[in-house]
């Protein structure tokens, strides 16, 4: 009963540790596509100022 107890308990934390993760991931890439555009834009608006 303990064995089957703590192995639900440590597939459970694995499942919410997992779904944490890959949420922060998501956001980070989400947050690093957001601003890798904006820089895109900003280096295209300076661009011919430049030249």
């Amino acid at each position: 009963m303990l064995g089957l107890e703590s192995t639900y308990l440590s597939r459970k934390f694995y499942d919410y540790y997992s779904l944490t993760l890959g949420g922060f991931g998501l956001i980070l890439f989400i947050v690093g596509f957001i601003s890798n555009d904006i820089g895109y834009k900003i280096t295209q608006l300076f661009q011919p100022l430049e030249n």
